[in-house]
């Protein structure tokens, strides 16, 4: 929950807002409060004393409106709010990939923080989703004055909007998200449920479509840090159709080689960095006459977009885009670097050419009109077509605070190097590897600090993970595996082969027994392994159960159900997993 109202540019009234996605017609007309009220009155109903029933009534508070008549019941029960600051910085929901991040929880009423959501994935089988994976949205402010969306996507339900040349396109697109798109403004196809690969083409117009893409979105890192959240996806799957029932078309963008998106926020200085890697091939373009044109892979445009709520300011020649968002009471000025080399290209949303006669529209005519300004950033390729686009992202109290963070890039062979200084804040160094699977890392120095960097993060192929109890959403362990207490026991991520490896490193000698809960979205991986010293677990699923090996012990079977414990006694050689949770 954003933690004040969303001021917008004169097109709707203040109030408070989540970040959008998805079909979302009501965007500017409605509050979240009378979404959401109901649902929060009836968890502090039902959980009166456990921390998620105290969440749900702080959010009653601070939203400030009564639920519907025959849910205020739960106005009565006896139970204190949970002030937010106890919760983590960040959240991540498995099951869709979305990210949540943020500088700071408010340390007061005129304390302004940075949030920031990222699709990391997406959901399958679901209606009224676009094509909006990878969208990266800010927003900033306070509790007292408010804030704004720095950028956002541009939110419709089928809206029409002007897209690449000027044409007229449909909301859904990814180019009306902060996303990649390709080609003449082609993006990510659309998602149908399970089953394969699949093409249904019900007229001959090839805008009209149901196309299964070759995957969804996998989310390859993730970590939550003190100094840092860091979330990196692999999209290229998402862009093409290679085993549809008919050849690749144009839109299915059989050229796409790779789309990769890292984000690295640094919440001390309230910036983000964006690391988008981009490959494409050489391509036959399909002509009318069914033959087909060879396209260069230096001639096939990449398209990054990020949105602006105001017209910006731009500087092509510094690779720097910038807007001041603005009421009497309430002001927030955004920045976009690209570090890297690019040509700009600013699109007003609103204007779009109308239909000719008998023409279909092929989107639906909205007011008022919800397009935003577009900025099309056109990166530059190697001689192999492949692109590394380096952005960065960047939220003051005014033009003047902005300023002072100093942005610079270096390259050192075989990684670039993103520096990030504040004389008040602090400094940050990430290093950024050319390739994939090259390493990086990110250095922090506290202010003053001239000699060795006080923190390193090694950004690395590990997925940390988040499990929601009683006591609310809680982070396996840090981004390195610490344990740090008892409930925390059990950390781990996703190793190089994409198993979901759970390690306990408390020493062996201080523990005969243990317990571990395993968090639900473990079920849904083929692959389990746990680690104590010397002994190793490992789960494979099959037939519905996991069929359990221990290294020098016995073995035995763990039932699949929505979270179970395992629990085994060392004695010397032996290791007994025992029973499921009831």
């Amino acid at each position: 929950m954003l933690p004040g109202l969303t001021h917008d540019n004169g097109e709707m009234e203040s109030h408070h807002q989540l970040f959008p996605f998805g079909d979302d017609e009501k965007f500017r007309s409605e509050s979240l409060a009378s979404f959401y009220i109901d649902a929060f009155s009836v968890y502090a109903q039902l959980w009166p004393d456990s921390a998620l029933g105290r969440y749900a009534r702080q959010a009653m508070d601070f939203l400030g409106v009564r639920p519907k008549r025959y849910f205020e019941g739960a106005q009565g029960e006896a139970n204190d709010a949970l002030s937010w600051h106890s919760l983590p910085p960040d959240y991540f929901a498995a099951g869709s990939g979305h990210f949540f991040a943020r500088s700071a929880w408010p340390q007061s009423e005129d304390h302004n923080v940075m949030v920031m959501h990222f699709q990391g994935g997406q959901v399958e089988n679901i209606g009224h989703y676009h094509a909006d994976a990878m969208n990266l949205q800010l927003w900033r402010g306070n509790p007292r004055d408010g804030g704004w969306f720095l950028t956002r996507e541009t939110t419709a339900y089928g809206d029409c909007l002007g897209g690449f040349g000027n044409r007229r396109r449909n909301g859904e697109d990814t180019l009306f998200h902060n996303g990649v798109s390709f080609a003449d403004g082609r993006g990510q196809l659309r998602w149908h449920g399970n089953g394969g690969p699949r093409l249904v083409h019900t007229t001959s117009n090839k805008y009209d479509r149901s196309d299964l893409p070759d995957g969804l979105p996998v989310v390859e890192r993730l970590a939550s840090h003190d100094r840092l959240a860091y979330i990196a996806a692999d999209y290229t799957r998402s862009y093409r159709a290679a085993n549809g029932e008919n050849p690749p078309r144009y839109d299915l963008l059989p050229f796409v080689e790779e789309v990769r998106r890292e984000v690295i926020f640094a919440r001390d200085l309230e910036a983000v960095i964006v690391v988008d890697r981009l490959d494409v091939s050489d391509w036959e373009k399909p002509l009318e006459n069914g033959e087909t044109e060879p396209v260069p892979a230096l001639d096939i445009p990449k398209i990054v977009s990020w949105h602006f709520g105001v017209i910006p300011q731009l500087d092509e020649t510094s690779g720097r885009a910038a807007a001041t968002y603005e009421t009497e009471d309430s002001r927030q000025h955004f920045v976009i670097h690209t570090l890297t080399g690019a040509a700009f290209k600013l699109v007003n949303e609103t204007v779009w050419p109308k239909p000719g006669a008998g023409e279909s529209w092929g989107c639906d005519l909205q007011e008022p009109n919800v397009g935003q300004w577009r900025l099309e950033v056109l990166p530059e390729s190697d001689a192999d077509g492949r692109s590394l686009v380096i952005t960065v992202l960047h939220g003051a109290d005014s033009e003047a605070a902005a300023s002072e963070l100093d942005i610079s890039l270096a390259d050192e062979g075989d990684a670039l190097k993103v520096t990030l200084e504040h004389a008040s804040r602090g400094k940050a160094e990430v290093v950024i590897g050319k390739r994939w699977e090259d390493p990086g890392s990110f250095r922090w120095w506290e202010p003053g600090n001239n000699g060795t960097a006080d923190e390193t993060v090694e950004l690395r192929d590990f997925r940390d993970y988040m499990y929601v109890g009683a006591e609310g959403p809680a982070w396996a362990g840090e981004q390195d595996g610490a344990v740090e207490s008892s409930e925390r026991a059990l950390v781990g991520g996703y190793d190089d082969s994409g198993v979901l490896v759970l390690e306990q490193r408390i020493p062996e000698s201080t523990l005969t027994s243990t317990t571990y809960r395993v968090p639900q979205d473990v079920a849904r991986h083929r692959l389990l392994r746990l680690r104590r010293g010397n002994y190793a677990i490992e789960a494979q699923l099959a037939n519905g159960e996991y069929e359990v090996t221990v290294t020098r012990g016995t073995a035995g079977t763990i039932h699949v159900g929505k979270d179970f414990v395992i629990e085994f006694v060392l004695d010397g050689t032996t290791v007994n997993v025992l029973h499921p949770l009831p």
